[in-house]
C-alpha cells in the first residue's frame, strides 16, 4: 500500500495558501492608496472618501459626530470624526496623549468642544490599523490606533446604493455596545462612497460645441 505525505509545519501552510489562491478563494484586500480611500482586490473598484472630508469641505461643524450607547443606552461620550486630513477645532486635551487636532478619531465627553477631548488615533488623517476587508461580506473597517492613551477606533463602511450625494454620510455608534472590548470603539459610516467604483464622481461632460456662429441673413429685397 503506497503512503501519501502531506507537508508539514510553513510548508503546508503555504501549500493551503496556495490551493486557496487555485481555487479562487484567495482573501479579498482593499489596498491602501492614501489615508482614505483603499482599491478593493478583487477587482469591484476603488473606495474613496476625499468627498466626506468635512475639514477640506468645509463643513460645519467640520466632523462627524455620533453619541455612544452602553447597554442599548446612550452615555455621555461621543465619537468625533473626519476622513482624510482629521479633525480641526479647539479640543481640550486633558490627557498626556496627542491631541484630537489632526488626528481622524477622538473621543468626547461633549457633543461638541467644550468638554475634554482624547484621541483615538489617525494622527495626520493616517489609520494605524489600515483598511480591513470582512470576508463574510466584503464591506470594508478603517481601523485607528493611539498609544498613549490606549484607544482603537474602527469605522465600519457601509454602502449606500441608493444615495446619489458623495458629500453626504450617516456616521453612528454601534449597538448594544459602543466600546466592546474595553479601549475599542465601533462606529459606521454609510455612504456613497462606502461603495467601491462610486466615488470619485465624474464632473459632467461640457457641453457641445456650438460653432461659428451663423452669418446674418441677407437684407430683404426692396
Amino acid at each position: 500500500m503506497r503512503h501519501i505525505r502531506f507537508p508539514s509545519g510553513r510548508a503546508a501552510v503555504m501549500a493551503v495558501a496556495m490551493m486557496g489562491v487555485i481555487n479562487g478563494n484567495a482573501d479579498v484586500t482593499c489596498n491602501k492608496d492614501d489615508t482614505c480611500s483603499c482599491t478593493m482586490s478583487d477587482g469591484s473598484g476603488k473606495i474613496d472618501l476625499h468627498s466626506l472630508d468635512r475639514v477640506a469641505s468645509q463643513a460645519s461643524p467640520p466632523y462627524f459626530i455620533a453619541q455612544m450607547n452602553k447597554n442599548n443606552k446612550p452615555t455621555s461620550y461621543w465619537g468625533a470624526y473626519n476622513p482624510c486630513s482629521g479633525l480641526s477645532g479647539s479640543w481640550q486635551n486633558n490627557h498626556a496623549g496627542p491631541p484630537c487636532n489632526g488626528n481622524s478619531a477622538c473621543q468626547l465627553n461633549k457633543g461638541d468642544e467644550s468638554g475634554w477631548a482624547i484621541s483615538m488615533g489617525g494622527a495626520n488623517g493616517d489609520p494605524e490599523g489600515g483598511f480591513q476587508v470582512d470576508q463574510s461580506d466584503k464591506s470594508v473597517t478603517i481601523q485607528y490606533k493611539s498609544a498613549n492613551p490606549v484607544r482603537t477606533a474602527n469605522v465600519k463602511l457601509i454602502c449606500d446604493p441608493q444615495s446619489t450625494d458623495p458629500t453626504s454620510a450617516t456616521f453612528a455608534a454601534d449597538t448594544p455596545n459602543t466600546e466592546n472590548p474595553s479601549k475599542t470603539y465601533s462606529f459606521t459610516l454609510q455612504a456613497m462612497c462606502a461603495c467601491p467604483g462610486r466615488c470619485p464622481v465624474a464632473p459632467p461632460p461640457p457641453p457641445p460645441n456650438p460653432g461659428p456662429p451663423s452669418p446674418p441673413a441677407p437684407p430683404a429685397p426692396p
